[in-house]
């Protein structure tokens, strides 16, 4: 039998070389992050009501005017915010997890969407019913949520719950709570209780000059607004 010689071919590896390259270009902001795009949204706003940001997932960025920039989020969230951007509605708060669940509260406790915990569930409609005017609800993947109202709020379980009533005996009244991937926000009146915050949103608190009404956090990267739609943000 007679002996095959195989040649080696330099273009074909230099071809595959480039090829690897294009698509791990193509593909980092499926394993990475990078919000370029909503930050330079929120800085032509000059203001940005509230967030939502993950660690490996999409972003979403809501103006004052309710102008939405979405980055990587589900269709049918990015649908919703599109209708009630259309139709007026005042987008209030928006919560994304890593795995890609999601939930809007508009106007005064209305709420939408996907693979929300049936607790929280259940509690939204207890005070949509109630006619509360809702500040803010949240979840995240472990199933810990927790919603807020003006006069009252509600969490999935006792050991956060003692941990926000802490936080109220320290601070004051309850007015948003944002969690995630193994962190948790709580703006209170008269301060903020963080679990697993980034040291860099601890030196910037200091430095604020106006009250928080929104703390998100996703890893090492964070974001504060008041009502007005001032912010500051490490995204």
């Amino acid at each position: 039998m007679k002996k095959r010689n195989f040649k080696k071919d330099n273009h074909h590896e230099f071809r595959i070389f480039w090829l690897c390259i294009i698509f791990a270009f193509l593909t980092l902001p499926l394993f990475g992050q990078n919000r370029t795009a909503m930050t330079n949204r929120i800085q032509q706003w000059g203001n940005c009501r509230v967030v939502a940001i993950t660690e490996t997932n999409g972003n979403v960025a809501i103006s004052n005017r309710n102008d939405v920039q979405g980055d990587n989020i589900p269709a049918s969230m990015a649908n919703a915010l599109t209708e009630y951007n259309r139709n007026g509605r005042l987008i209030k708060d928006v919560t994304l997890t890593e795995n890609g669940s999601w939930l809007i509260i508009f106007d005064t406790n209305g709420y939408n969407g996907v693979n929300i915990p049936s607790g929280l569930l259940e509690n939204l409609w207890v005070y949509n019913q109630a006619g509360d005017d809702i500040l803010s609800a949240s979840f995240n993947d472990e199933g810990d949520w927790v919603i807020v109202s003006r006069t009252r709020w509600t969490a999935s379980n006792t050991d956060l719950a003692n941990w926000l009533r802490s936080g109220q005996n320290q601070y004051g009244n309850l007015i948003t709570v944002s969690l995630s991937r193994g962190s948790v926000a709580a703006v209170f009146n008269r301060g903020i209780s963080f679990i697993n915050a980034p040291p860099t949103l601890n030196n910037t608190l200091r430095q604020l000059n106006f009250q928080p009404h929104f703390v998100k956090i996703a890893g090492n990267s964070w974001f504060i607004s008041d009502v007005n739609g001032n912010y500051w943000f490490n995204m």
